[in-house]
């Protein structure tokens, strides 16, 4: 009987609580738009890109607005202006270079400098060496306890010796940048911290992979090697960390430092304080074909 009225309550105060339950929905309230720069430049011989564009609510279910009619240019420390210009008014601020043409040069600093609205937002920074991608191999791995095996790819290059690198490794999958956040790989030297002179290590040469998704024959893969600062291998870390950022242990969000500052160093306003990243890296890549 003690049994019966126990489960007795237990199930009444289990249908009470259901019953309580009730769908609330919490208005919030706009945040404050803010202007984003994505200016990575490289040293190819191809249109350079600055993407300008405006945050967007966090549970906004649609593209960032973009910003148009801004005046975009890039300055070197030897008198050069390369001026950005957005033809197709898509937020899209292109510089194209003749064909033998780099806007990019090692060792030089560039300035930006993006006028609008009335603000003026800047940002300095000189650009580091890559180093050379020397090969690009496929391999195959066994598939678990399966008898069958998994292709996947592998590049092989060396660390510049004698300085501190950073690098951003990208990989392209039949023409597709892989730019899923768990991809994001960047490298200090070739190793764990110090790989001074030395080949990378297999966990950077091998992270180019989709361990989810083995290469088949006939896929294109390309490696790209970006050198970048060490701000910049920060910036990409903390971005990186951000986007993947969740489950049981995931920390309090937070916004990313930027290194582009509004001109006025006075100004204080959120809506006129941007957010975003500027770089200027040299790259090598190398392709091959799965076979």
């Amino acid at each position: 009987m003690k049994k019966f009225v126990k489960y007795f309550i237990m199930f009444s105060s289990s249908i009470l609580l259901l019953s309580c339950e009730e769908k609330m929905e919490i208005k919030l309230d706009p945040g404050t738009s803010q202007i984003t720069v994505d200016a990575w430049i490289n040293d190819k011989r191809e249109p350079q890109i600055i993407k300008l564009t405006q945050t967007a609510d966090y549970f906004e279910n649609a593209p960032s607005p973009i910003v148009l009619g801004a005046d975009v240019k890039i300055t070197d420390d030897i008198g050069n202006t390369y001026s950005f210009l957005d033809s197709d008014n898509d937020g899209k601020y292109l510089w194209i270079p003749g064909s033998l043409d780099t806007l990019a040069r090692i060792g030089h600093v560039y300035n930006l400098v993006v006028d609008y609205n009335g603000q003026q937002y800047v940002s300095s920074t000189t650009m580091q060496p890559s180093v050379v991608i020397d090969s690009l191999t496929q391999y195959k791995e066994a598939n678990g306890l399966s008898a069958d095996s998994v292709i996947r790819a592998e590049f092989w290059a060396r660390d510049n010796a004698g300085r501190q690198d950073f690098y951003w490794i990208r990989t392209y999958r039949n023409g597709s940048f892989n730019n899923k956040p768990n991809a994001i790989l960047t490298a200090q030297e070739a190793a764990f911290g110090n790989g001074d002179g030395l080949i990378f290590i297999v966990p950077y040469r091998q992270g180019i992979n989709d361990f989810n998704s083995p290469f088949t024959p006939g896929e294109t893969v390309k490696v790209e090697m970006y050198g970048i600062n060490h701000a910049s291998y920060d910036f990409l870390n903390q971005a990186q960390s951000q986007m993947i950022n969740g489950g049981l242990f995931a920390t309090p969000p937070y916004n990313v430092k930027s290194n582009i500052k509004n001109a006025n160093s006075n100004e204080t306003q959120t809506q006129f304080i941007p957010v975003g990243w500027f770089e200027v890296s040299a790259s090598y890549s190398k392709q091959i074909t799965i076979k």
